[in-house]
């Protein structure tokens, strides 16, 4: 798994140039100040590798399992990627990354 900082000018973050160029989506880590941004294609395998590992589980296992699949698509113009409007007016000191799962 690669894990990239991104830079963030005003609403967007720059992806690096060598980022693929399909949809991507913004999930909030652990941390509420790391927000980990990840292609629509890894966010879907991931949270299928999730629902797999609980599917046997507690219904709390089950429930923890949606609400770490929350996410929001983003927006993408060129290598920027525009943040939703509440995640930018956040006076919090915000950290993002690119993290690739399933790389090319």
């Amino acid at each position: 798994m690669n894990t990239v900082a991104l830079e963030r000018i005003d609403n967007f973050l720059v992806l690096p140039e060598t980022a693929p160029f399909v949809e991507y989506v913004i999930s909030q880590a652990e941390d509420k100040y790391c927000w980990f941004v990840y292609t629509a294609a890894d966010n879907a395998k991931l949270l299928a590798q999730l629902a797999a590992q609980q599917a046997e589980q507690s219904k709390q296992a089950r429930l923890s399992v949606m609400l770490q699949g929350t996410f929001e698509p983003l927006q993408r113009q060129g290598n920027l990627l525009l943040l939703p409007e509440w995640l930018c007016s956040s006076e919090l000191p915000l950290q993002f990354y690119l993290k690739q799962v399933f790389s090319l």
